[in-house]
This record gives structure tokens, C-alpha cells and sequence, in this order.
């Protein structure tokens, strides 16, 4: 992911550090005024103005860029445009360490129609396992009981469907399978065919 962009105010930069009291109505504006200069940015500006530092400024973007995608995540209904680079990635442009398949997980947690993610996770006969090495810090972040319960069971192989009948809703249950699908910390197999079961 390299730019996300909204339209939404309160999505923007300056708007967000000014509305989390990190900066001043004052600082605000200042930078603003320097970041009209052609080529200028606003957290560059607020960096040379010794405002914030760069790493506040780092933790400001990813979290700016964590927001958009997940409000995109939540739609049910709207306009997302994904336009491919038509030229190199500016050399002074700041590198941001995000994590595609944390975001994913994060973003399965808020769907709001979790019987649209059911299909996604195929037939009830589709093995799940546990998957390692985990793409990101997954204990960093707060869990459900749906997610832990999902993840002890699938510690050994088990199928969708055994999974959907653990003690839990419905709906939290469906978010954890299809997040940590999607997340990267459980992986699927194919669904054994009947005939390569045993016979009886």
C-alpha cells in the first residue's frame, strides 16, 4: 500500500494531530501556510517548525492510513478507485511499515454483515490449520474469545464446519474464521474428496 487518501476531514493529518490536542489551532494553520509552497507537506512543516518529531510524524501517518482502510473495509455500499503509479515513488516520501494482512484481520473483525463472509470461507468440508510462522505480531493485538477459540481448536487440523459450531455466536465466529483466514494466521486445504476417504 503506498497512498490512502479520503475526502473526509476529519481523515486528514493536520485535522486528526489538531483534534487529538497534538498540536495547536495556531501550529495548525502555520503549517498549512508553509505547505502550500509547491512540493511542500504539512508533516514536513510541522517537523521543521519542531512541532513533532519525525517518529510522531511516522505513527501519525500509519495510523491517518490504518483509519482510511478500514473505513473502506466497514462500507457496504460507496466508491473505492485503486489507480496504479504512473511514475517512481518520490525518493523523500515517508516509508510506512504496514502490515496488509493486520489490517485485513482488523477489518474482518468491524464488517458489519457477517453472513456475506460465510461464503467466502467455502464448503464446511474446508480444513483449517493453524499457520507459522504468523505474518505479523498477532499477540499485540486484543483478541476476541471467538478468535482464541478458533485458534486453540485449529492448533490441529479441523474443518470450517467444526469451527462454526464451537460455543460461541454466530456472527463473531464467522468474523474470527474468515479474519484470521484472511490475516494470514490460519491457512486453508483443500477439502478432502470422497473418494480419497477410507473405506467404512
Amino acid at each position: 500500500m503506498v497512498f490512502a487518501a479520503s475526502t473526509v476531514e476529519e481523515d486528514r493529518l493536520g485535522a486528526n494531530l489538531y483534534r487529538i490536542g497534538r498540536i495547536t489551532e495556531a501550529q495548525f494553520r502555520a503549517a498549512m501556510s508553509e505547505a502550500q509552497t509547491p512540493g511542500r507537506r504539512l508533516g514536513q512543516a510541522l517537523i521543521d517548525a519542531g512541532v513533532i518529531r519525525p517518529a510522531e510524524l511516522a505513527a501519525a501517518v500509519i495510523g491517518q492510513t490504518e483509519r482510511i482502510v478500514l473505513s473502506v473495509l466497514r462500507w457496504t455500499t460507496g466508491r473505492l478507485q485503486r489507480r496504479p503509479m504512473d511514475r517512481p515513488l518520490p525518493p523523500d516520501l515517508l516509508i510506512l511499515h504496514l502490515s496488509t494482512p493486520r489490517l485485513l484481520l482488523l477489518g474482518a473483525r468491524m464488517f458489519p454483515n457477517p453472513k456475506r463472509l460465510e461464503p467466502a470461507l467455502g464448503r464446511p468440508g474446508v480444513r483449517l490449520r493453524r499457520a507459522f510462522p504468523v505474518p505479523f505480531e498477532y499477540d499485540q493485538l486484543p483478541t476476541s474469545p471467538a478468535e482464541r477459540a478458533v485458534l486453540a481448536v485449529c492448533s490441529r487440523e479441523k474443518t470450517v464446519g467444526e469451527a462454526l459450531r464451537l460455543p460461541h455466536p454466530q456472527p463473531q465466529l464467522l468474523r474470527a474464521i474468515y479474519g484470521l483466514v484472511i490475516g494470514g494466521l490460519l491457512e486453508t486445504l483443500d477439502p478432502v474428496a470422497e473418494e480419497e476417504l477410507p473405506p467404512a
